[in-house]
């Protein structure tokens, strides 16, 4: 308060953490509700059901898909050691510990003043997911190297009339340049460079770059490796795209499957992931 004795607003400062993410099990019960979270599945949980998002009552979420993609996200990184993140704090370890380096790791500031869709929508496409209502429930799934849970039949195909799309060609790229957010250059902008001198060669070593933005990531190893990933899908743009009956209403993005096809080279079936 402003008094005859205090004219002047005194200064403070703040060293803030993060802010504490609840995870929870498949029963939808709370199991972790004291620590900050690296993980962006519990993250965009709290977010939807917090009083800054859209407030979705936990009813009416699918916990085991967001348990899912939370352990596909702390899969182990195996690419670089811990001892190359001097900043390791900053990036949320409690050490530094080869058993914090997951594969995704977000620090995720949001603007408020921001629509809560495109919130959303930037936290997923930083971690390859969708969301998605199914049966009255949201459900999180992510892109992840899977076996095959469902077998397409030919039969079932509506008309046996498969659409191909291919979009390699245009949106190819051999090289990718993404900016994150630096903790150990207080907290300015870097930039991630990758490139792969075998697809340049492929493509006459004429440079075809892809430009990313990752504002939720502030560990450069795992910015790297993003954009290795999204190099190597550009590389593989075919969709097929085909109708099926309702017994298959059950599949979800980012379902791993297989169908066979006769203009396909050869009989075995081919594996997808559902778009």
């Amino acid at each position: 308060k402003i008094t005859e004795d205090r004219t002047t607003i005194p200064s403070f400062e703040f060293e803030v953490y993060g802010r504490k993410v609840k995870k929870y099990n498949s029963a939808g019960e709370v199991v972790d509700a004291n620590h900050t979270s690296r993980n962006l599945s519990w993250q965009t949980l709290d977010y939807m059901t917090s009083i800054f998002g859209p407030r979705i009552p936990l009813a009416d979420i699918n916990i085991p898909s967001f348990i899912d993609a939370a352990s596909v996200y702390d899969v182990q990184d195996t690419s670089y050691e811990a001892s190359w993140c001097p900043f390791w704090r900053y990036l949320g370890w409690e050490a530094m510990s080869n058993d914090y380096r997951h594969i995704l790791q977000t620090n995720v500031t949001l603007d408020t003043a921001n629509t809560v869709f495109k919130n959303i929508q930037g936290m997923l496409a930083h971690g390859d997911a969708s969301l998605c209502n199914f049966s009255g429930k949201y459900y999180l799934t992510v892109e992840k190297n899977a076996e095959p849970s469902l077998e397409i039949m030919y039969d079932d195909i509506i008309g046996g009339e498969v659409t191909v799309s291919d979009s390699s060609g245009k949106d190819r790229f051999n090289s990718v340049q993404a900016n994150i957010i630096d903790p150990g250059k207080a907290w300015s902008s870097t930039s991630v460079t990758f490139y792969n001198s075998n697809y340049l060669l492929e493509d006459n070593n004429t440079e075809k770059k892809l430009n990313l933005a990752f504002d939720y990531i502030t560990n450069y190893y795992t910015a790297r490796a993003m954009a290795e990933r999204h190099l190597k899908r550009s590389r593989f743009l075919r969709t097929y795209s085909l109708s099926l009956p309702y017994k298959y209403i059950g599949l979800l993005p980012n379902d791993v499957v297989t169908f066979n096809h006769p203009r396909f080279p050869d009989e075995a079936n081919k594996t997808f992931i559902v778009d």
